[in-house]
């Protein structure tokens, strides 16, 4: 894990002219490392790509050697196990049988299997996963009415009308939309990413 680095100091901005001076270094050091980041994430991949290519050669060897081994253990395993063991010692590796990590057997498809369990009074063994539509919940609670001139429907009014009592609702239960301002530095062009909060003025970090 890279290491944390600690922010260095910086004398204050006491004037515009110094202001112009760091906004240029900040746009200036934010390209730099923009260029460093698509430079890792390039080169890691191609170290990857290479050490894969390395490795496949070697998985297909020992895939082989596994494949003829199979065989001949089933054959004369006895000899070197006396009918006492299930694997043994032999030139650094270990060679034999063992029982494989345990999988649930069930009838297929899955959806037949949960319907089973359902039927059976089984339901306890069914998962389910609930969590917050937080993107639904988010898009309620910002909903206002859309206004271009024109007079709604009647249905356009039911749907309004029910949109904005469940608004209330989620309001009233305690969801709102967060949002604060934050002071932020960005490349002119760029779209401004989360800052950290800048306890000190002086102190300003991108996240």
């Amino acid at each position: 894990m890279p290491r944390r680095m600690k922010t260095p100091a910086a004398p204050a901005i006491t004037s515009l002219p110094e202001l112009v001076e760091r906004l240029g270094r900040y746009a200036a050091l934010s390209a730099r490392a923009e260029t460093l980041a698509a430079k890792a994430t390039e080169e890691l991949a191609a170290i990857k790509a290479r050490l894969e290519a390395e490795a496949a050669p070697l998985a297909a060897e020992m895939k082989a050697i596994l494949l003829a081994a199979k065989p001949w253990w089933a054959a004369n395993s006895e000899q070197l196990t006396e009918g006492k063991r299930k694997s043994v010692e032999l030139a650094g590796c270990l060679i034999g049988e063992r029982l494989s990590k345990p999988a649930l057997g069930h009838p297929k498809p899955e959806h037949v299997a949960i319907e089973l369990l359902r039927g059976h009074g089984l339901a306890a063994m069914i998962r389910v996963k609930e969590e917050m539509d937080k993107l639904a919940i988010s898009r309620l609670l910002a909903f206002t009415p859309p206004r271009d001139g024109t007079t709604p429907d009647d249905n356009q009014l039911i749907d309004e009308l029910e949109a904005m009592e469940l608004r209330d609702t989620l309001e009233r239960l305690g969801f709102s939309i967060i949002q604060k301002e934050e002071f932020f530095i960005a490349r002119a062009g760029d779209v401004p990413e989360a800052t950290e909060t800048v306890a000190d003025p002086t102190e300003q970090v991108p996240a």
